[in-house]
């Protein structure tokens, strides 16, 4: 179904904007994510753009690194952010942008720096919506699965932890009995 993607640049596909300051004396509490080009940094007690959302690391170790998010957030100054997904499928365009080589667009000297002007005429190749969907769904229904197994696996090693403490750091395992 490939001849029925559309070629078209990222700007074509989405606008970005550049996040906004939100220093850490003006956080208030609350339980919006602060998005920044990391990811999710904390929350805040208001939210400027409505989920879903993605963002992309603007600057710094971070550039080029995009994240999702489900709920409203503030983008931080660290990152660009999606303010329009021209009826693309959010889900679709994160794993879409993600996919894209951003970093290679460096335009910074001593820190490095994404701007969108120069990303905005990256060629893309997408498929219509309703196939956005569809490959949204299998991707992050396997993702999904991913944080699920990486959860399962954090669990078993601190029971592993826990046993092996136990075991031979605490000697729970010897009886009273058995000393004698």
């Amino acid at each position: 179904m490939a001849s029925e993607w559309r070629e078209a640049t990222l700007g074509e596909f989405v606008r970005l904007q550049r996040g906004h300051d939100l220093t850490a004396e003006e956080r208030k509490p609350g339980n919006y994510p602060v998005m920044g080009s990391a990811g999710a940094n904390g929350t805040h007690g208001e939210f400027i753009a409505r989920g879903p959302g993605v963002v992309i690391g603007r600057s710094g170790a971070s550039i080029g690194k995009v994240h999702f998010t489900p709920h409203d957030y503030w983008p931080h100054n660290t990152c660009l952010y999606v303010t329009d997904f021209l009826g693309n499928d959010p889900r679709f365009a994160f794993y879409l942008i993600g996919s894209l080589d951003l970093a290679s667009y460096n335009s910074g000297s001593a820190q490095p720096s994404l701007n969108r002007n120069y990303i905005y005429t990256k060629p893309i190749q997408f498929p219509p919506p309703e196939e956005q969907r569809a490959i949204a769904e299998t991707l992050g229904a396997l993702d999904d699965r991913i944080d699920n197994l990486r959860q399962t696996n954090a669990t078993l090693q601190a029971i592993a932890a826990a046993m092996f403490k136990s075991w031979f750091v605490d000697f729970d395992s010897l009886q009273q009995e058995d000393m004698y």
